[in-house]
C-alpha cells in the first residue's frame, strides 16, 4: 500500500505512549498511529451503520407486531399447558 508522510502535531502523553508501544510490540509509530486511525474510521462507519438502521426502523409500527408477539405468546403457553 503507498504511504503519504504527513505531519502531525499530538499530546507529548500520547507520543510517548506510542513510542512504549512501539518498543513493546517492534512496530514503527507510523504503524501503530495508522492502526488506531483505521481502526477510528472502522468504528465511525459502524456507527453511521447503526444510525441508519435505527432510523430506518422509526418508521415501523411496532404495536402491530407487539400485538403479534402476544397472540402468539398466548397460543404458546396454552400448547404447553395441555395436558400431554
Amino acid at each position: 500500500m503507498p504511504a503519504i508522510k504527513t505531519a502531525i502535531s499530538i499530546d507529548k502523553n500520547i507520543f510517548h505512549h506510542v513510542e512504549e508501544m512501539s518498543q513493546k510490540y517492534k512496530l514503527p509509530k507510523s504503524q501503530i498511529f495508522s492502526q488506531a486511525v483505521e481502526y477510528l474510521y472502522n468504528k465511525n462507519e459502524s456507527i453511521e451503520l447503526i444510525s441508519k438502521i435505527n432510523n430506518s426502523l422509526k418508521d415501523i409500527n411496532l404495536s402491530e407486531e407487539k400485538i403479534k408477539i402476544r397472540k402468539t405468546y398466548k397460543l404458546f403457553k396454552n400448547t404447553i399447558n395441555d395436558k400431554w
